[in-house]
């Protein structure tokens, strides 16, 4: 046999062996290729949908926390004294009082209070992180903006939530830009006349700082979009893109420069669709709550709003946002990638990971627990000594500053010994949790209730305004306490209640001596016959 044909015979065969198995790697890598491909695109498209949700919640808890704040502010035990009859001193009480609030939230720009003209009244700025009091010669008129107005002629209870816009200032816009909801009501005197609105002035940097954040927390490829009802960005993928509307340039809008895609979103309440300029998921979101208005306000910094518009009309567009260029870019690094031992690679690397993510969670779960057992009783999972007097410390600092009263009631168990003596301490640690479950049901949602010692608990009463208040909750610890306690089968047991009451400050000023005057109390209740309760009076 020639050369020539030896050396085709060998081609032909190793072609007749190699060729079946390259088809079948070629099947299997191209098989591959496409599922991880199927698989990343279907990862994407569920964390878009997650952070869309996400974001969503941020803005709605936002709104439902800055309604909660003006409310607040709105029914302030300084205001209604100013608004029945206004005073310097009163003034700088209250302004002094709105100082507070600023630097305690920190995410208003502005806090104010305006006269039924539209003067400001009290200003409190938000400057370089810190609030500061605007001096009167600074103060401006602003009944010919449009928040003013569309908030004056509210009734009473009635909130106002202004489009998201930029803020304005002497007129013009201020820069650098910096966006702003405003949420305003109009506040009355005890007469009933109308004297003026409180306005919030809500930093909206502070809703895009927490968007970043959650993209970044996810590591995630996905670009956030945020489009008000008319398609203009508010947040979009270039600064120069955004606020078109403030300057009534339609050509800075995502509506125009994506008219199709705008319309698809406008024909839906959410959805993930390709289009040629890659991979959108969006969802529309209606922020106001029920019974907040708004209007469509308006580009002019001294402008009128066209009109009222309600909950179903003020919406955004939140969307997430991956170029088609960064799809194709993954899929051709996985197809640089398909190498042989990527597979084996792959493994180790997710046994790597699942061992690194087993050993941080179990390190995070062991960090709650430590946590937790730092300040909640491992029995009756109640507060401890440590959270309940940090508590009681923080209602002496609060309710000192509105002369509000709280109280102390210190429980011990009557009879409590004898059930551990007689059906053992798992019976007593059944007793325990049943009467921390009993006092809980009683009392109420912003009191605490707490154990400090073995059949010892402390039970702290918030803003009580009346003695006959402390003597219903206290009635109801006892009478529910000296129920029969089922611990064992149908075993039970009875045991009762001593309870010593302290008021705050009538009984102390400060949390020992209250404790102390409550434990007293408490003796003096057990030695009259248990299962009663005394106030804590000097001269017993």
């Amino acid at each position: 046999m020639s050369p020539n044909i030896f050396r085709k015979s060998v081609w032909g065969q190793f072609a007749t062996i190699v060729l079946p198995i390259f088809f079948v790697l070629a099947g299997i890598t191209s098989a591959i290729l496409y599922q991880r491909s199927r698989d990343e695109l279907i990862q994407l498209k569920d964390d878009e949908v997650r952070i869309i949700k996400m974001h969503e919640g941020i803005i709605t808890h936002s709104f439902s926390l800055i309604v909660s704040d003006l409310m607040t502010l709105s029914a302030h035990a300084a205001l209604r004294p100013f608004l029945d009859a206004p005073s310097e001193p009163l003034r700088h009480e209250l302004a002094g009082e709105f100082l507070a609030f600023s630097a305690y939230r920190g995410m208003y720009d502005q806090v104010r209070y305006l006269d039924q003209t539209g003067m400001e009244v009290i200003r409190i700025d938000y400057k370089n992180g810190k609030p500061v009091i605007v001096p009167d010669a600074q103060l401006q008129r602003k009944d010919d903006r449009y928040y003013f107005t569309d908030t004056i002629k509210l009734d009473r209870g009635d909130i106002f939530v202004s489009p998201f816009d930029l803020n304005v200032e002497h007129g013009e816009i201020e820069r650098p830009f910096k966006p702003m909801i405003r949420f305003a009501m109009p506040v009355f005197d005890n007469n009933g006349a109308k004297k003026g609105i409180i306005i919030l002035n809500y930093l909206g940097e502070n809703l895009f700082t927490y968007m970043n954040g959650v993209v970044d927390a996810m590591n995630s490829r996905v670009s956030i979009i945020l489009l008000n009802q008319e398609g203009y960005w508010l947040r979009g993928l270039r600064p120069e893109d955004e606020w078109g509307f403030m300057f009534k340039d339609e050509a800075r809008s995502f509506s125009h420069a994506l008219p199709r895609v705008w319309k698809r979103m406008l024909a839906g309440q959410s959805g993930t669709f390709s289009h040629g300029t890659g991979l959108y998921t969006f969802r529309t979101i209606h922020p106001l709550l029920e019974g907040l208005v708004s209007s469509t306000g308006s580009a002019e910094p001294t402008g009128v709003s066209k009109g009222e518009i309600d909950r179903d009309d003020y919406f955004w567009k939140l969307v997430t946002y991956v170029p088609s260029g960064l799809l194709t870019q993954e899929t051709r690094a996985l197809l640089d990638t398909m190498k042989p031992f990527v597979l084996v690679t792959m493994v180790l690397v997710g046994i790597g990971a699942f061992l690194i993510a087993r050993k941080n969670v179990r390190e995070v779960i062991a960090e709650e627990n430590i946590e937790h057992l730092a300040h909640f009783d491992i029995l009756t999972g109640l507060p401890n000594r440590s959270l309940v007097y940090d508590r009681i410390n923080q209602l002496i600092a609060l309710e000192e500053r509105y002369q509000q009263h709280f109280a102390l009631l210190f429980v011990d168990l009557d009879g409590f010994k004898s059930v551990n003596d007689r059906y053992g301490h798992d019976a007593g640690d059944a007793v325990l949790k049943e009467t921390a479950v009993r006092i809980q049901g009683v009392i109420r949602k912003l009191d605490t209730v707490a154990r400090i010692g073995g059949d010892e608990f402390l039970v702290v009463l918030s803003n009580v305004k009346e003695q006959k208040e402390i003597s219903f909750a206290a009635d109801r610890i006892v009478a529910f306490l000296s129920k029969d306690f089922l611990i064992k089968g149908s075993q039970r047991a009875m045991i009762g209640a001593s309870i010593g009451i302290s008021i705050h400050p009538d009984d102390g000023r400060d949390m020992d001596t209250l404790i102390k005057h409550a434990d007293e109390a408490m003796y003096q209740a057990k030695t009259s016959g248990k299962n009663a309760y005394r106030f804590y009076s000097k001269s017993a």
